[in-house]
C-alpha cells in the first residue's frame, strides 16, 4: 500500500503530463484558427471570382458593368 501511495504522489508531482496536454490544446486551437482563416479567405475569393464572372458576362452582353 505504501508503494502505491508513493507512486501516486510521484505521478501527481510529475509535470511532464500537463505540459504535453497544454501543447495538444495549443495545437488544436492553432489548427482551428488556421482552418477558419483559410475557409474565410476561400469564401471571399470565391465571391470575388463570381462577381468578376458576372461583370464579364454583363460586358459581353453589352449590359452596364457593376453592382
Amino acid at each position: 500500500m505504501r508503494k502505491l501511495n508513493r507512486q501516486l504522489k510521484q505521478f501527481l508531482k510529475d509535470e511532464s503530463g500537463p505540459t504535453a496536454v497544454e501543447y495538444a490544446v495549443l495545437l488544436a486551437l492553432l489548427v482551428a484558427v488556421i482552418i477558419t482563416g483559410v475557409l474565410t479567405t476561400g469564401n471571399l475569393q470565391n465571391e470575388m471570382w463570381i462577381d468578376t464572372a458576372s461583370d464579364m458576362e454583363s460586358a459581353i452582353n453589352g449590359e452596364p458593368v457593376g453592382n
